[in-house]
């Protein structure tokens, strides 16, 4: 009895040696990754509509495939492609006040009804998740379809899931 009284303690600190060692190698991996612990944070509470979405409609007219795109954090449209500039947010957050700057890469475009269409729904989006592949944003006085996409890295856009 006084035998298994005396080895509690190392068992204890064995275990905590070993929570330790996970939580380092955790967060060594998680930096190799290109991840922070609000990445992983987000893996666990994120919001359903969190993700990557290819525009299919706006407003019913038909889109084409990969040319309209927003990415969503925490509930949140954090960037984009406007058909013609990769686009995001500088911070994630509204500033005091209440403005987003965006930071994008600025070629000239040409200007066009369905590009008008996707910044109005930028700005003040209301999102309804259909289901877990299916969107509708709207906006003041439109509305955007979209299909959820995983990104691709190489050229920017949205794959299929």
């Amino acid at each position: 009895m006084v035998d298994a009284i005396s080895n509690a303690p190392s068992k204890v600190a064995i275990a905590f040696l070993l929570l330790l060692l996970a939580t380092v190698t955790g967060a060594v991996a998680l930096t190799v990754a290109g991840k922070t612990p609000v990445d992983l944070f987000g893996l666990f509470f994120a919001e359903p509509e969190d993700g990557n979405w290819v525009a299919v409609a706006f407003d019913g007219q038909r889109v084409a495939p990969k040319t309209y795109l927003i990415s969503i954090k925490r509930g949140q449209i954090v960037s984009g492609y406007d058909g013609c500039n990769n686009w995001s947010y500088q911070e994630e957050k509204a500033s005091q006040s209440a403005e987003r700057f965006i930071v994008t890469d600025l070629k000239e475009c040409p200007d066009n009804e369905l590009t008008r269409s996707y910044w109005e729904l930028v700005a003040e989006p209301k999102f309804v998740l259909l289901d877990n592949r299916q969107l509708t944003v709207s906006g003041k006085q439109r509305r955007g379809h979209f299909r959820r996409c995983k990104e691709v890295i190489s050229d920017e856009r949205c794959a299929p899931m």
